[in-house]
Order: C-alpha cells, then sequence, then structure tokens
C-alpha cells in the first residue's frame, strides 16, 4: 500500500517541473500558499481513498475466500496479537479502527511523499527514494536489540512501524512520557500527527523557496 502510494503522489510537484510549468504557476497569483494547500489536500484525500479501496479489495476477498464473517462480534482480545489490548471493543470494532488508523498513516506517509516531490525535480527519483524509505524501515524490525536501543524512536514510530495495527494497539508496549505511563498507541498517534504536519510545513517551505527560472 505505502509503496503504491509513493507511485502515486510522486509527481504532485515535479510533474510541473517537467512540463515546465512550474515558473508559470510560481508566478501567478494564487502560485504559492494556495496552489500548495490544494496540492497537500489532494495528497490526503488521495491516500484516503485509495487505502479505503486497498481494505474494500481485502474484506472482499477474504469474505469470497471463506463464505462468511462470522465471529466479526467477538471480543477483540481473541484476535491473535490483540490478547492484551486495552481497547474494549468486538473484532468488528477492531477492523473498523484499523481502516481509520490506516487512513490517517496513509496520509502522513503521502505528505511525506508530496515533500519529496517539492524539494525533488524528477519523479523517478521521488518514487525511488520513497520505496527506499519503505524498504529502511521495514528491515529496521529485524535489527538486534541492542541497535534498536541505538536507533531509539525511529524503529517505533517510522512509517511502517506504526502502519502495523496489531503493534500499536496490540496493547502489550508503553512509554515513560514524562513521568506517565502511555501507551504505544496513544504515543503513536501523537508522532503520526506530528509527521503530517511537520511534512505539510516543510512542503510549503520548499514552494515558497522555489525560484522561477
Amino acid at each position: 500500500l505505502l509503496m503504491f502510494l509513493a507511485f502515486i503522489i510522486s509527481p504532485v510537484f515535479t510533474q510541473e517541473v517537467q512540463t515546465e510549468m512550474d515558473s508559470i504557476i510560481l508566478c501567478s497569483v494564487k502560485g504559492r500558499r494556495e496552489i500548495v494547500t490544494a496540492k497537500l489536500l489532494s495528497v490526503c484525500v488521495t491516500s484516503a481513498i485509495l487505502t479505503f479501496i486497498y481494505f474494500l479489495g481485502m474484506f472482499a476477498g477474504t469474505y469470497i475466500f471463506n463464505g462468511n464473517i462470522n465471529g466479526y462480534d467477538a471480543p477483540a482480545r481473541c484476535l491473535a496479537g490483540f490478547a492484551w489490548t486495552t481497547l474494549d471493543t468486538t473484532i468488528g470494532g477492531v477492523v473498523m479502527w484499523g481502516v481509520f488508523w490506516l487512513i490517517l498513516v496513509a496520509m502522513a506517509f503521502g505528505l511525506a511523499i508530496a515533500l519529496i516531490s517539492a524539494k525533488s525535480k524528477n519523479q523517478t527519483a521521488t518514487f525511488g527514494l520513497g520505496v527506499a524509505m519503505i524498504l529502511v524501515f521495514s528491515l529496521l524490525g529485524f535489527l538486534t536489540d541492542d541497535l534498536k536501543k541505538m536507533l531509539g524512536p525511529l524503529v517505533d514510530f517510522n512509517y511502517v512501524a506504526i502502519s502495523i495495527y496489531g503493534s500499536v494497539f496490540g496493547g502489550v508496549k508503553a512509554y515513560n512520557v514524562f513521568g506517565i505511563l502511555v501507551s504505544y498507541g496513544a504515543v503513536a498517534l501523537v508522532v503520526c500527527l506530528a509527521l503530517g504536519a511537520v511534512a505539510a510545513l516543510l512542503a510549503y517551505i520548499a514552494q515558497k523557496r522555489r525560484m522561477v527560472v
């Protein structure tokens, strides 16, 4: 899903450079903040729609191969990986929360790709950097415990790690935040929102500093 998002969103800014429209847009009255706002909003909407379609296909395939959806009203703690979850809901509720969560993560990741696109002048390079970022983050989970401790939050709060819904809301991990024990899911929510906000802000700054050729 993240790789597909990287492919779809990578031309959001680079396409202007390739078609030589960037100078015209930057010279227009609404060539900076308004257009960037529209692009970032379109990135968020696109990410949400693609994620919804992704899950729709997954649910349809599950129903076709299993023939039913029995068990959706069973407690969430019946699921593997959710035995210690703090979510007081059913399996169906976990599914719904999982969809909303992945949509939020997809939006944050889409904004990161938009930032790379704003800084780059090549669509292929933007997509390549997005894929490289996904692969590197995926490999972090296979590091030794000593290396994980050395890298700290980067291991637990990268885009790939926070997209694994079972790990985020499984109830196994907790963090000490200013002396208060906070669940991994709550911290991941704050980090996800912060990553999206920072990426959007940096995209505005990158577009503001672009020069007209």
